[in-house]
């Protein structure tokens, strides 16, 4: 890195302290390529790096290094180009690459040509099929088939090519089209996987009784061998946060077991459904809460710190949640932190995360 820097002395991240193009046509090397592309990262002005990128997207791409890969790939997501010419040569270059990089890659690769602005006629034209598949979704009679085309649908507005059109679709429905969009995505939704907690999340903010047959069949205990463990914790959560909130009863309720390590999720669900309900005032809340807390405190009990480590790690971006265990037991919740401190062995939910280490 010495000798890179020794050969740019004056380099800055603005146009004025190149010393002209010469510079980023000397660094040849992965590395510095690499390197000029971190000092530029930030950099108002990148066009005086174009030449140097074009030349490394236009060479065999499958022998780029990796990381290397992913950086020209972000410099090309950010640049602000004011040379047509430059920003038609940079869309050609990235429309080359698309027969053979990987579904990850490729996604980049449309991501940034979207925003070169070479998609536009193409989500035009993508905007009209995308309002007559949701028209036919939603007036269709709810079965998994059409569950499943509206998780689809929803998805689409993240993990699609023309992922701007599925947004303005589906802006444009108005709010029931919407909540019922979402109501029908969720009981599609065959797992914890990815874009479902958002998803999750908006549904649940409409604080509506008649969308619970869609959040019910979250209310069980993740699967311990859940693909994403912290989505699956989140629906959890969610789903008795959201049920909370119109003060829909819990039905039917969660027994508590003989297991020390799936009793705190079963509690910290009730929990939570509780301080959502709105006819339950703050001074009503312990005594509706008291069985619940005293499996906290039962001897012997070992998974409840775990537990709540894993609901405050799955939910911290969750900002929807309006309000917390942690604000609203604070002494519970200092009760189970000290015991966790004073006890050699501690036990978690999901033994791959080793809980009971942290």
């Amino acid at each position: 890195m010495a000798c890179i820097a020794n050969n740019i002395p004056a380099f800055r991240t603005d146009r004025s302290n190149f010393t002209g193009r010469a510079e980023w046509e000397r660094a040849q090397m992965p590395g510095q390529v690499y390197f000029l592309l971190t000092l530029v990262r930030f950099a108002e002005d990148k066009e005086a790096a174009l030449p140097n990128v074009l030349s490394r997207l236009r060479e065999p791409w499958k022998y780029q290094a990796y990381h290397l890969q992913l950086a020209l790939l972000d410099f090309v997501h950010f640049i602000r180009l004011s040379d047509d010419t430059a920003r038609q040569d940079l869309i050609v270059a990235l429309e080359a690459l698309l027969p053979g990089v990987s579904p990850l890659l490729a996604s980049m690769v449309f991501e940034s040509l979207e925003h070169l602005g070479a998609l536009e006629d193409e989500i035009s034209q993508h905007i009209a099929t995308v309002r007559a598949e949701l028209r036919d979704v939603l007036t269709d009679i709810v079965s998994s088939d059409t569950c499943g085309r509206a998780r689809s649908l929803y998805v689409g507005q993240f993990d699609h090519p023309y992922a701007s059109a599925y947004c303005e679709a589906i802006q444009d429905l108005g709010s029931d089209g919407r909540k019922r969009l979402l109501t029908m995505a969720c009981k599609g939704a065959e797992s914890a996987g990815m874009f479902v907690a958002p998803m999750f999340q908006e549904l649940v903010e409409y604080d509506d009784p008649s969308v619970a047959h869609a959040i019910e069949r979250w209310l069980e205990l993740p699967a311990i061998d859940s693909f994403m463990p912290k989505e699956a914790i989140a629906l959890f959560v969610w789903a008795h946060a959201g049920l909370g909130m119109p003060g829909v009863p819990l039905s039917p309720p969660e027994e508590y077991r003989g297991d020390s390590t799936a009793n705190p999720l079963i509690v910290l669900g009730r929990l939570y459904y509780w301080i959502h309900h709105p006819n339950v005032e703050p001074e009503e809340l312990k005594t509706i809460c008291e069985r619940a807390i005293s499996e906290f405190r039962r001897p012997g009990q070992l998974g409840a710190a775990s537990a709540l480590c894993m609901v405050t790690q799955s939910m911290a971006h969750e900002d929807g949640v309006r309000k917390s265990v942690i604000e609203r037991f604070p002494d519970l919740v200092r009760e189970i932190c000290r015991n966790a401190l004073r006890r050699s062995a501690l036990r978690g939910y999901d033994d791959r995360d080793s809980w009971e280490h942290r």
